[in-house]
């Protein structure tokens, strides 16, 4: 509602739904059914262009949380890159190629 509030519809999506992509995602369909787009008589390429970066932000996400954050994610082990390549493949199957071309360009590593 706030990113809304100032103006940033398409942004408020993304926050809104960065985690709808990953196995254990969230909100879930019951929650996602309280809102709405919140870009009126926005084009169907405009709500595919905001769940696609949605889903990369979400990939972003993983990886900061995974590889940055004290969590109990792995058990307090912290994985190895190719460890953590493959991590994120798993949670996200259809991205296996944004990932890939992440770790290639050295986006992330």
């Amino acid at each position: 509602r706030i990113l809304c509030e100032a103006g940033l519809p398409f942004s408020a999506w993304i926050a809104l739904t960065h985690h709808r992509y990953q196995p254990k995602f969230y909100p879930s369909e019951d929650e996602m059914s309280n809102y709405q787009f919140p870009i009126p008589n926005a084009s169907p390429s405009t709500r595919l262009l905001a769940d696609t970066w949605s889903g990369i932000v979400g990939i972003g996400d993983a990886y900061d949380a995974s590889k940055h954050r004290k969590n109990d994610m792995f058990g307090g082990l912290t994985l190895t890159s190719e460890e953590l390549r493959a991590w994120l493949t798993k949670q996200y199957p259809s991205s296996e190629h944004i990932i890939d071309e992440a770790y290639e360009r050295g986006i992330i590593e």
